[in-house]
């Protein structure tokens, strides 16, 4: 990819005539969407053109773009440190909105060549004569007026029409109380796979009543094999706490609501941060995980002393939903997808239908890009935000692979271990927004269903194993307990016929964790109730 041109200092500059006639946001906000728009861009290159801006107000107007979503903010490991910014794609989106009202809007640039009107950032726009007083205040009072009538006969008329948003559910992320009714019931009347399931998570370290709890304060974990600090404990007590939960749904024995409430405080209670280079799947990776422990003891142990709830409520908030909200553009897709299941799950225990909403978006944006269809022509969709178009980009991006068939992954000829991540991560959205009363599922069910059976028939296999036309005759077959959930929509609620995918299901019964953010899904999704 071409290196993006710098930002120039006089960007903004008052004696550019540059205006911004609407607010974006935060008040510098629509500037950054403009000075984001080419590519990603260092802390330091953004106080070029902000230059008036102060550091610590330009700090603050880039955390809360990413608590909403607009951007994404990448600390790389690195001496010294580096941190970029980069739009994501929903961030994107806003900029042909911001384009369309600065065209009606329009006062033409000052002459100085140098300038931006704000169309577009890296480019230049042709100076125009600067016009007299008089037409100056001709162009402005119809546009005003245009306004006041807009404003004066659409507000009302959208505020009447528009049907109000239906209540989140709650419990409502992965499960509802429905399922965890019909899990316990399946369990206490001895029937598989949940009997076996259970037996298997019970028998597990992290149910025990004795386990270990290690919270920390800020949680390091850089890319590769670099050592960090309680990465592995975040995740493993996050699992422990969403174990005891269930341990509790299933037994209503109060000394598992004890100990996964015990977990969740102490995490509350302590931690404040993540950092280095993987600090946002991490956090995707346990804030799934604590979302989905919280819903259960919240709101079917109600047990829960309130400030103890709000401190949690904090901590998903304020920790994890600014690293997660953006997604990860420019990255492998499982990140965003990952990242989008965390979203979805802290949007439910937070009440947030916003954030909710925007997680739900995202995966329909990325699936398309991350699982091929022969309908998608003779190439791969490009991935949302711009950073990978060209035949030899997305080449590169999908590791090499130039032949596509139904089910192939963007990261199949990397190895299956991380698409199984997108596959259950796409899933956990998916069911996550059915108990929400969003079909999902329609959207992404062909992908969802073409990838199982692809990656499963070499998973188990049904088929030569390497064929050279298939990444080179290389394939890493190490995809971990990631089918239940989609399985059991497209099999056992859609009818459909996947058997590569049920063997594959069948042989790793019953399902256990793969210690990150997939755990105990042969227990929650292995059959479906009978209606």
């Amino acid at each position: 990819m071409s290196r993006i041109e710098p930002l120039s200092a006089d960007m903004f500059d008052a004696d550019c005539g540059h205006r911004m006639p609407f607010r974006v946001g935060d008040k510098w906000s629509a500037m950054l969407l403009r000075c984001l728009e080419a590519g990603p861009r260092r802390f330091t290159e953004l106080k070029v053109p902000l230059h008036r801006v102060s550091p610590k107000v330009l700090t603050e107007t880039l955390r809360a773009m990413e608590r909403d979503g607009w951007v994404t903010r990448t600390a790389y490991d690195e001496n010294p440190p580096r941190v970029e910014y980069v739009l994501t794609a929903l961030g994107r989106a806003l900029l042909d909105p911001m384009d369309h009202l600065l065209a009606v809007d329009a006062r033409p640039p000052r002459g100085d060549s140098r300038c931006v009107r704000g169309v577009r950032a890296g480019g230049v726009t042709d100076p125009a004569p600067r016009p007299g007083r008089a037409q100056a205040a001709r162009m402005v009072r119809p546009l005003a007026l245009v306004r006041a009538v807009l404003a004066a006969v659409l507000l009302p008329l959208l505020v009447s029409t528009a049907p109000a948003p239906r209540p989140l559910q709650h419990p409502g992320a992965l499960l509802d109380r429905g399922r965890l009714d019909f899990v316990r019931a399946r369990v206490r009347a001895g029937e598989e796979p949940y009997a076996s399931a259970f037996d298997a998570m019970r028998a597990s370290r992290y149910a025990s009543l004795w386990y270990f709890v290690q919270p920390q304060t800020e949680v390091v974990c850089p890319p590769g094999d670099r050592p960090g600090r309680g990465c592995v404990q975040e995740r493993e007590d996050a699992i422990a706490a969403y174990t005891h939960a269930l341990m509790w749904a299933v037994t209503r024995e109060k000394a598992h609501a004890r100990k996964a409430l015990e977990i969740m405080d102490l995490w509350s209670g302590t931690l404040r941060g993540h950092s280095a280079g993987n600090s946002g799947l991490q956090a995707a990776w346990a804030g799934s995980v604590w979302a989905r422990a919280g819903e259960i003891m919240r709101y079917v142990h109600k047990g829960w002393p309130d400030e103890n709830v709000a401190r949690f409520d904090r901590m998903l908030r304020e920790v994890y939903l600014p690293q997660v909200a953006g997604g990860s553009l420019g990255r492998n897709g499982n990140w965003d997808l990952v990242m989008a299941d965390a979203a979805a799950s802290i949007g439910v225990f937070l009440d947030d239908r916003a954030v909710f909403e925007r997680a739900v978006a995202r995966v329909r944006q990325r699936v398309p890009a991350y699982f091929y269809l022969r309908s998608d022509g003779p190439r791969p969709k490009s991935p949302p935000g711009g950073l990978v178009d060209s035949r030899e980009e997305l080449t590169r991006y999908w590791f090499g692979q130039e032949k596509f068939v139904d089910g192939l992954a963007q990261e199949t000829c990397r190895n299956f271990e991380h698409v199984g991540y997108a596959i259950a991560a796409t899933a956990h959205v998916a069911e996550t927004a059915r108990v929400q009363g969003v079909d999902l599922y329609k959207d992404v069910a062909e992908r969802l269903g073409a990838a199982l059976e692809l990656h499963a028939q070499y998973q188990v296999g049904e088929v030569e194993a390497g064929p050279e036309w298939l990444c080179g005759g290389r394939l890493t077959l190490t995809m971990g307990p990631d089918a239940e959930v989609a399985l059991n929509h497209l099999q056992n609620r859609l009818g459909l016929r996947l058997p590569h995918a049920r063997r594959l299901a069948g042989e790793m019964r019953p399902a256990g964790t793969d210690n990150l953010f997939v755990a105990w899904e042969t227990l929650t999704h292995g059959g479906e109730p009978v209606k």
